[in-house]
């Protein structure tokens, strides 16, 4: 796939394998979001390599122990949940201040992950950071995806004639996408 890692799918399928525009937009409306087939040629290869795997992990239990397992390791101290970022400040010794609403003075880290959508992290002031790494932030794309939690009484899915245990479901109504 480097070969083509330049190239987008849409290219790539006209392109290449020489589909037609009608051949190409029929198979992405069918099987992916639109405009999805502008994306890079290797990252929906691999994305499609993630997403058709049969072995899907997940937390036992709640996503919440993913923080708390990390601060049984780094401390609570170390680990802020649900603050709302504003500002992102390289300190003189290199470390990060974090400035948060609801805090008077910034909490400050040797190293900070910004586990947000670049749309976010675009928002905050940052730090001047080098050239390469804003070019980075600037080009990052930004799907508009949501993830919306229910609760049952029961488990009815696993309990119907065909099982379901988790996958994906693609339709043509405006859902589009389901992850389950």
């Amino acid at each position: 796939i480097i070969k083509y890692d330049n190239f987008s799918l849409y290219t790539y399928l006209s392109v290449v394998e020489g589909w037609s525009n009608e051949q190409i937009n029929y198979v992405e409306t069918m099987t992916s979001q639109t405009n999805q087939f502008q994306h890079s040629f290797t990252e929906l290869v691999i994305e499609n390599m993630d997403f058709s795997t049969e072995k899907w992990k997940t937390i036992a239990n709640g996503m919440e122990r993913l923080p708390n397992a990390c601060a049984g390791l780094i401390g609570w101290e170390n680990i802020t949940l649900g603050a709302s970022v504003r500002r992102l400040e390289t300190l003189e010794d290199g470390r990060i201040a974090v400035h948060h609403a609801g805090a008077d003075t910034p909490a400050v880290f040797d190293r900070v992950i910004a586990a947000v959508p670049p749309a976010v992290l675009r928002m905050w002031e940052t730090p001047q950071w080098s050239v390469t790494k804003m070019q980075a932030i600037r080009s990052m794309h930004y799907e508009p995806l949501y993830k919306i939690g229910m609760r049952f009484k029961s488990r009815f899915w696993e309990k119907v004639a065909r099982p379901a245990r988790g996958g994906q479901t693609i339709t043509d109504l405006p859902t589009r996408w389901c992850v389950y």
